[in-house]
């Protein structure tokens, strides 16, 4: 497990910490991250089971909600303002809502649209949109809170530095990015 938590730091020393962990980690690896398309189709391929598992995962049951209640859960009130990149079926959103987050201040962003089909099923009045981790569209400033969860893994180097850009665009000044990643190393 992994996780950051970034509030009031230079971007860049941020930034420039999370792209040498990752290229660190992706170096062990023989494989590469794929584009965002493919990510899509693939999860497309694996939506029904992977609806019926997503809440029910052992890694967010004992160690990604955990995290997220530990590290973020001063912002679970209602008027947060939340990206949740990489969102799947909406797991992270069920769960800021859950915790007192309205619904209609969360923005799902994923690249699988069948996902995305189980995330406004599962998730009503949040906002879910169709895109990849470093395309998406929001004013500067307008997020309070940005999160990832078991998303980075998926991104090479120049989409997770696209994405973290934008990241620090749109959070507003003190907002907060969170990150969580299980199992980095996906080449055993």
């Amino acid at each position: 497990l992994g996780y950051c938590h970034v509030r009031d730091a230079e971007k860049r020393v941020v930034w420039g910490s999370i792209l040498m962990f990752f290229d660190i980690i992706g170096s062990m690896s023989e494989s590469r991250p794929i584009d965002g398309k493919s990510i899509g189709a693939l999860y497309d391929q694996q939506v029904t089971a992977y609806a019926e598992f997503a809440d029910r995962r052992y890694a967010w049951q004992y160690l990604e909600r955990p995290a997220f209640d530990t590290y973020v859960s001063d912002l679970y009130v209602p008027e947060t303002r939340v990206l949740d990149i990489g969102c799947g079926t909406g797991v992270v959103a069920r769960h800021l809502v859950s915790k007192g987050v309205l619904p209609q201040n969360i923005i799902g962003i994923d690249p699988s649209s069948k996902q995305l089909e189980q995330a406004r099923l599962q998730t009503p009045g949040v906002t879910f949109l169709q895109g990849a981790a470093d395309e998406f569209d929001l004013p500067n400033g307008s997020v309070d809170l940005v999160v990832t969860n078991t998303v980075l893994h998926h991104l090479d180097n120049e989409t997770l530095e696209r994405m973290l850009d934008r990241t620090y665009d749109v959070l507003s000044p003190s907002g907060s990015y969170f990150f969580v990643e299980v199992d980095l190393d996906h080449s055993e």
